[in-house]
């Protein structure tokens, strides 16, 4: 329970260390100190330099931090591997493992007390030549067949879940090799977007209701940061594991020739397949619930400002620069002269032009700034569940296959000695 507490804490204190961060007090200390920074005269964020449309071509954060870590984890787990396979002594072990082998369950045949079975006599020779190439061909063998299986299809499924989740088809040819992040990159660029930034800085700089709004908006990317950031932690994780499990392949393939043993090489594959469940399942669940917030994205960003002058304090001389709402009526069309500041009725400048008319709304709409809020809380706090699930899918196979040969078969001591030396 501390620890959650912990945890609460440092992502309260992040959170709020981003709000400060976006606040604009580089242009209060400038008009304070009497010299107001330069303007971008006529700037709004319906210009060009604003666009979010990604580049042809170039790779989002998360999918460059996962390729990044896709090439480091797979020349350890190649090292390692190696390092095993042609260590001397192991190679000695292995030998002296597989002669014993053979030469107790030849003694066992000979004097009748394991019968000779076409299903036995193949299993064992499929082990054996497992082993074999694992030892001969070394990593080139066991990358194509293990590894590629289970990194590249994590891939894949995450690829089409993600596919299906935002209106795709996943049995479409897709021209190249699309990485199975594209959409949450894309999503995330949108998120993180100077536009997004603008928006956030534009709303503390609009009266009291303002404030609350931006505090809102800021709360929401910190929480949706928290929800990234865990996404890639547990993708991660499974790539770590993984790699460690894949070094390690060598020794735990050793314990496959042996029924007592056996069980240690289910653990293994069971591990394997816990760590690529894991970022499937979250994946799936993350791009629907950033597939609910995508429209209140959208309608945030829909939203125009321009960089402006205004007074922060009446009576002062002096004017603060910064990123204004304009409003508009219905139309489209500008009303007053220019920036104004807004109460929960609307924009003050329309309000004490026509009294109890109908003013617009605050531009950012307070509902989008909920509905992005939890969704986004979902989605980060939704990863210890997920956890729970794999680790639940994951284990049936172990429990499954404990129950079917961890028990004795009541054929007293002849039984307990051909389960040792069975298939």
């Amino acid at each position: 329970m501390m620890s959650s507490l912990a945890k609460n804490r440092f992502s309260f204190v992040l959170i709020l260390a981003l709000i400060c961060l976006l606040l604009p007090w580089e242009n209060i200390a400038m008009a304070q100190a009497g010299s107001p920074p330069p303007s971008p005269s006529a700037t709004c964020t319906s210009e060009s330099i604003f666009d979010i449309d990604p580049v042809p071509g170039d790779d989002g954060i998360m999918t460059q931090i996962v390729s990044y870590l896709k090439d480091v984890l797979n020349d350890a787990s190649e090292r390692l591997f190696e390092g095993i396979t042609g260590n001397a002594s192991f190679q000695k072990a292995v030998s002296a493992a597989m002669i014993l082998f053979i030469t107790i369950y030849g003694v066992m045949f000979t004097f009748g007390i394991v019968p000779l079975r076409f299903a036995d006599a193949l299993i064992r020779l499929i082990k054996f030549a497992i082993i074999w190439a694992l030892m001969t061909d070394g990593w080139a063998f066991f990358n194509e067949y293990a590894v590629k299986f289970f990194n590249d299809g994590t891939d894949d499924l995450i690829n089409a879940v993600t596919t299906i989740a935002f209106g795709g088809d996943p049995t479409a040819p897709a021209a190249g090799d699309p990485s199975p992040f594209r959409y949450l990159d894309a999503v995330a660029a949108q998120v993180f977007s100077s536009k997004m930034l603008v928006a956030l800085m534009g709303a503390f700089s609009t009266g009291p209701f303002g404030l609350l709004v931006g505090g809102l908006l800021g709360l929401s990317l910190g929480v949706f940061l928290m929800a990234f950031i865990q996404a890639l932690y547990t993708y991660g994780l499974s790539l770590v594991a993984k790699a460690l499990l894949f070094g390690i392949a060598p020794i735990i393939f050793v314990f496959l020739l042996f029924e007592r043993t056996k069980n240690i090489f289910t653990g293994w594959v069971n591990q394997l397949i816990h760590f690529s469940l894991l970022p499937i399942l979250l994946f799936a669940f993350f791009s629907f619930f950033i597939v609910l917030m995508q429209e209140a994205v959208d309608n945030i960003l829909d939203v125009e400002l321009c960089w402006e002058g205004f007074h922060a304090i009446e009576g002062s001389p002096e004017n603060l620069e910064g990123w204004r709402f304009i409003p508009e009526d219905k139309d489209g069309n500008p009303i007053g002269t220019g920036a104004t500041d807004w109460s929960w009725e609307g924009a003050i400048s329309c309000l004490e032009n026509n009294p109890g008319g109908d003013c617009p709304d605050f531009p950012l709409n307070f509902i989008d700034i909920l509905a992005f809020l939890i969704l986004s809380y979902i989605a980060w706090k939704f990863s210890d569940l997920v956890q729970m699930i794999a680790a639940e899918l994951s284990s049936t196979a172990l429990l499954a296959d404990r129950l079917h040969f961890g028990g004795d078969t009541g054929n007293g001591g002849i039984s307990k000695v051909s389960n040792l030396f069975g298939r």
